[in-house]
């Protein structure tokens, strides 16, 4: 990844997210979302199962809009909030903290995992 920043091409960040979307699916599905100055008492996850609750995300993120699916349109979104120069940055930080031997990750999975926790967030 680094050296794709360093002959400044771009990084797919949407081919990434693309990857990492069912486990994003599978960590909303097992939420159970409180919302605050709701007029429901409970969670409306809890009148789902979590396997029912995945079924209908991934149904969901299927639902074609336009030309996109749901699915490709969050991806894009959240995708527009990664410049490519901060993409460049953390991948740089990553690099440094595997030198330093203070990161157990290599740096594919270090890029990944960092998508995969601030996408479940965004998602969520």
């Amino acid at each position: 990844f680094s050296a794709v920043c360093l002959n400044n091409q771009a990084i797919n960040s949407e081919a990434i997210l693309s990857a990492v979307l069912p486990k994003a699916l599978q960590y909303v599905s097992s939420k159970v979302t409180f919302y605050t100055n709701s007029s429901h008492d409970k969670s409306v996850n809890t009148e789902l199962s979590f396997t029912q609750r995945l079924i209908r995300l991934k149904e969901l993120v299927e639902v074609e809009i336009g030309k996109d699916s749901l699915g490709s349109i969050l991806i894009e979104k959240y995708a527009n909030l990664w410049p490519q120069e901060r993409l460049c940055e953390l991948l740089e930080q990553s690099a440094q903290k595997i030198l330093a031997g203070t990161a157990s990750l290599n740096l594919s999975s270090a890029c990944t995992s960092l998508f995969q926790h601030t996408f479940n967030q965004f998602l969520a």
